[in-house]
């Protein structure tokens, strides 16, 4: 067993800064550390494959991410792991807990199935993993290994979390809720009248956009239509992922608040 900030703390040294996910009470300690942290960022998801986007635009802005969740909720995340970081070569750490781990600790009915499947699933869609350390002497080389398969290959590592790898650490300052940003609609000249096209729309964002700005295109019409208009560096055409496009805009924007 170690500390949660053992680990943190080593991963902060090889550049990690945001951390992403959906709570697990092997994790609780892992969320904690990073929320007290002064140097560290905690984004809470609505689901686990909303957290794999946020990491994922992250890593894309200059900000090396970790994503953490329950195995129980793998699938939600394996829509993005597949369709988003394999295909745009985006790596990031995964931290997924094995509850229902067979012939570990017991555990709800609704684990079991997942809890038997996990390490199999990582291997299908092609993510290479490694227990989570449990000792102090373990968590260097475990992030070396994690670093360099995501430096050489540009996809995205896992660490598998067993119960009780880590120390309980107890919650000592609150999350801080910032007032809502909105860009104010004269801000973006839009088309009101309902009977514009979906290519006047596209045609009108993207002249009122400079090259500084990004433009984020989801699956679909939406992103060859943008393409066929007039491609631009920057401008991302996401492919698959469905309904992520929105959590990777969000990564990227806590990265580089300064871009529009």
């Amino acid at each position: 067993m170690i500390k949660s900030e053992d680990f943190i703390r080593a991963a902060q040294a090889k550049g990690f800064g945001l951390y992403t996910g959906v709570p697990c009470s092997y994790l609780k300690s892992f969320i904690n550390n990073v929320i007290d942290s002064d140097h560290l960022r905690y984004v809470g998801a609505t689901n686990e494959g909303d957290a794999v986007a946020i990491a994922s635009g992250a890593e894309l802005a200059g900000v090396p991410s970790v994503v953490m969740f329950q195995n129980s909720g793998f699938g939600n995340a394996v829509n993005p792991l597949t369709s988003l970081n394999q295909t745009f070569k985006i790596p990031i750490l995964v931290i997924v807990t094995w509850r229902g781990q067979p012939g570990g600790a017991p555990d709800e009915p609704q684990h079991q199935l997942m809890g038997a499947i996990t390490p199999q699933l990582l291997d299908l869609i092609q993510v290479p993993w490694e227990l989570f350390p449990t000792e102090i002497d373990q968590v260097e080389p475990t992030l070396d290994r994690a670093v360099a398969h995501m430096q050489q290959h540009q996809t995205p590592y896992a660490l598998i979390m067993q119960k009780g790898s880590v120390e309980s650490c107890p919650l000592s300052s609150q999350l801080t809720v910032k007032p809502l940003s909105i860009t104010p609609a004269d801000a973006l000249p839009l088309p009101q009248d309902p009977s514009f096209t979906r290519r006047e729309m596209l045609q009108a964002i993207q002249a009122a956009t400079g090259p500084e700005d990004i433009l984020l295109a989801t699956t679909g019409y939406t992103g060859r239509e943008l393409y066929a208009i007039q491609d631009q560096a920057n401008q991302l055409y996401m492919v698959g992922s469905m309904g992520c496009i929105s959590s990777l805009g969000l990564g990227i924007a806590l990265a580089q608040p300064h871009r529009r």
